[in-house]
């Protein structure tokens, strides 16, 4: 035979186009459970229009290809279809292939042939081949489809030769008169007529079978190739396949370890497990035919209720990630799907529906942003030491304590070694170890003031810390809005995670506690009396007389309400919330001790710094911002639009708290603490470790304190001012406490911002004079510091000192100065 380039260049592209198309988009099309298969559709196609010889080969090529590409094993594939090729060729070449509806039983029968065959090569070389009532429903769909697909298919097939064909057989059929001689069939191959009768046909001539030989004996070869390997794996590795199938028959099922609970201070329960069924797919054992594999999904998708493309997306990320290791694709189904699966295992191979602990947030929102959430452990997180041991499929924190403390609260893992058989079904247990559960975690939380400073604040934007001013222990600590993290338990959509994060919902995922970053009006007042009275522009009875205004410049600044409260001492002026008083200040300060002094102080007592407590969320090296007048200039270079160069303006701003200030309520209840005890306290709410009956294990130490040496009547001056602000008739918050049971010392606060309502802030100082507690309360949109956050933290103390009456009492403070 003498095959032209064009017939060769044709049927390449044909077999390329077709296996492309067929493994990209046709295979994962379902229909009614089943997919149309364009591989034996074309190679009957070819084969019928072309002859037995170009049947077999694209048979043989597209079937080593499409191996290739599903990495299966090469040449199974072409076992099937290359006789497949030949026998509807020979067909073609026998009898008149040019009747209309021809393409219909024949695509019928050869997808017919090749599902069938495909079933029993996948048999004969060890693949897992299983069969159900959804594999022959899915083959008659495909056998169906392929019907449906016969007609276009073959007519595409038909005019991509026809340049290379000696006779199109449909305009032959027009024709009446038989063709008497000649070649048909691909042009350039000799090939007998196909019309004629065999007392009639020409002997087949020399060069003719020659070239048939040729052919012949490549396709031998190819199929001899074929057969030794089935012989192979069969005879000469039988032995050693024997032993991996007995070894397949014992299996190691990981019993997944408990989380520890995670409790307040008290032992009420913030974070325990539940029980739940997680769906897990192993790799290795899923049918490693493409067709087979996509049945199993869309079995699974629809028990599960989930698209088969993620469940396909699943498996793929997660082998990317660790490859051969167990997938979980669904973490928390009902029981009904557990038992469901458990009875039809033959129909859904290498899925394993297992029992795991799921965490349960009994409180639901409460203390949310504080406890964090568990996610599964990710590949960069499986790198790092702190995760050695952790398998793909864990679930480990990934926010808040869960995260900060995961190494306490994660257990050790445990497995089970039982026996299966050829299926898969469970036979037996053979041994056991079993898991560790992790650690009780004990925090410094009171969850009832936890609960009470979460009312104060719920459908409002702001957040509130509780701490111990001795050690820093935190008592209480929110942000609003806020959310359930039991939605992390069972694997959070992205549609939802992208909600908890969005601005326009408030990111109830950020924690405003300490990373709101915001300015704090005249809470930062006695920070500016520190660095005055230490850098020496300031005595404690040094009189300012305030008339009202404050002029710099052509610049005029007035106190709230236009009022003026004549001379006046540092504490005075702290009682009264003077903005005259401490603009002065501001700008002696200016001028002063290299004109640092305030931004020194602010820094010694934690602002624009890290806390360091003892979850994550904080920034580093800096949290906020407490500009210098080298800062403003290096950031006017870069942004001239948006930072003048520094004046002393910006001094006078920084004074009361404005300008470009930003700090957070953790950063602001250090620096009161400060104040009150001359130390810098490291916040943290680990309190110690407990066995599953609650008893102490380890304790947490307690994190050493850092001496500011602010000298003691420094700091008297600023605490009797603070006195006064609460309890003397003109303080600013003596509205609020003036009947509360427990005497104060706090600051009011009003931030203004631009192009939005202003910032209500309360800073708290409880019992005085001796204070225990610090409580720091931010309200974004609620104006006056004695309207709205001074009532919050009026309610939050009454938790802490256990006042029930006082816990849900509102009273509002009409002083109106910033």
């Amino acid at each position: 035979m003498i095959v032209t380039p064009g017939a060769i260049v044709r049927l390449v592209l044909i077999t390329v186009f077709t296996v492309v198309i067929e493994t990209a988009g046709v295979s994962g099309v379902r229909v009614l459970g089943g997919n149309a298969d364009l591989i034996p559709l074309v190679v009957g196609a070819v084969a019928l229009w072309s002859g037995c010889i170009a049947g077999a080969a694209v048979g043989f090529a597209s079937g080593l290809l499409l191996d290739m590409l599903l990495g299966q094993q090469v040449g199974a594939s072409s076992l099937v279809l290359t006789p497949i090729g030949y026998m509807v060729g020979r067909y073609g070449e026998q009898n008149e292939p040019s009747h209309g509806l021809l393409p219909i039983p024949v695509a019928a029968a050869t997808t017919a042939v090749y599902l069938a065959g495909m079933a029993i090569v996948s048999f004969l070389l060890a693949f897992d081949a299983h069969l159900s009532i959804y594999a022959f429903r899915d083959m008659f769909v495909t056998i169906v489809l392929n019907s449906v697909l016969a007609l276009p298919t073959f007519w595409l097939i038909r005019r991509i030769l026809r340049p290379v064909l000696k006779a199109d057989p449909v305009r032959r059929r027009k024709r009446a008169t038989p063709i008497e001689s000649g070649p048909t069939g691909l042009r350039g191959l000799e090939v007998s007529a196909v019309y004629l009768d065999n007392e009639n046909r020409p002997a087949i001539t020399p060069q003719l079978a020659r070239r048939v030989a040729i052919i012949g004996g490549i396709a031998l070869l190819g199929f001899a190739i074929i057969f030794f390997r089935l012989w192979y794996l069969q005879v000469l590795s039988g032995d050693k396949y024997l032993a991996e199938a007995r070894n397949n028959q014992v299996r190691d099922i990981l019993v997944q370890a408990p989380r520890g609970n995670i409790v307040d201070r008290n032992g009420n329960v913030l974070v325990d497990n539940r029980i739940g069924y997680a769906v897990t797919i192993s790799p290795d054992k899923l049918p490693k035919i493409n067709a087979t594999k996509t049945a199993l999904y869309e079995r699974l998708s629809h028990v599960l209720n989930m698209p088969v493309r993620d469940i396909r997306t699943t498996v793929r990320e997660n082998l990317r990630a660790l490859p051969f290791a167990n997938v979980t694709v669904k973490s928390d189904v009902k029981p009904d799907v557990y038992s469901y699966i458990r009875e039809r295992q033959t129909d859904f191979p290498g899925v394993s529906v297992l029992p795991v602990y799921l965490r349960r947030y009994p409180n639901n929102n409460l203390a949310s942003q504080l406890v964090g959430w568990i996610g599964q452990v990710t590949a960069e997180q499986l790198k790092k030491t702190e995760f050695k041991g952790v398998n793909l499929n864990d679930r480990v924190g990934q926010a808040g304590i869960e995260s900060a403390y995961d190494r306490y609260l994660r257990g050790a893992d445990g497995a089970t070694r039982v026996q299966v058989d050829a299926s898969g079904a469970l036979r037996g247990t053979l041994t056991r170890k079993n898991p560790v559960s992790g650690h009780q975690l004990r925090l410094t939380l009171n969850l009832e003031a936890q609960r009470v400073g979460e009312k104060t604040l719920a459908g409002r934007k702001g957040a509130f810390v509780a701490m111990d001013v001795h050690d820093g222990s935190i008592y209480a600590l929110g942000s609003s809005p806020t959310f359930n993290p039991n939605v992390f338990s069972k694997g959070v959509k992205t549609s939802t995670y992208k909600a908890l994060t969005d601005k326009n919902n408030g990111a109830p995922l950020a924690n405003r506690a300490i990373q709101g970053l915001y300015p704090t009006g005249s809470t930062f007042k006695p920070i500016t009396a520190i660095a005055a009275l230490e850098c020496g522009v300031l005595t404690p009875t040094q009189p300012i007389y305030d008339g009202g205004s404050f002029k710099l410049g052509n610049l005029t600044l007035h106190n709230a309400g236009n009022a003026s409260y004549g001379t006046l001492s540092l504490a005075q002026a702290l009682t009264v919330s003077s903005d005259v008083f401490f603009y002065q200040v501001g700008q002696s300060l200016d001028s002063a001790c290299g004109g640092t002094a305030l931004q020194k102080w602010g820094r010694k007592l934690g602002i624009s710094k890290p806390t360091g407590i003892d979850i994550p969320g904080e920034g580093s090296p800096n949290q906020g911002f407490l500009p210098t007048p080298a800062q403003i200039d290096r950031l006017h270079k870069k942004m001239p639009n948006f930072f003048p160069i520094w004046t002393t303006g910006q001094a006078v701003n920084l004074a009361v708290g404005q300008g470009f200030l930003q700090a957070d309520p953790l950063q602001m209840a250090v620096a009161y603490a400060g104040i009150a005890t001359n130390y810098k306290v490291k916040p943290h709410l680990g309190l110690r470790i407990d066995d599953n009956q609650g008893r102490a294990i380890q304790e947490f130490a307690t994190p050493a304190r850092t001496p500011l040496g602010i000298p003691a009547n420094f700091r008297q001056t600023i605490m009797d001012g603070l006195y006064g602000a609460a309890n003397d008739p003109k303080g600013t918050s003596y509205d609020v406490f003036k009947d509360f049971p427990i005497k104060v010392c706090g600051k009011t606060g009003t931030a203004q911002r631009i192009g939005k309502p202003d910032q209500s802030w309360y800073v708290v100082l409880a019992p005085c004079p001796n204070p225990k507690y610090v409580v720091a309360v931010t309200d974004e949109d609620g104006g006056w510091g004695a309207e709205t956050a001074a009532p919050d933290a009026r309610r939050i103390l009454a938790a802490l000192f256990g006042i029930k009456s006082e816990e849900n009492k509102v009273v509002r403070g009409a002083n109106q100065s910033r």
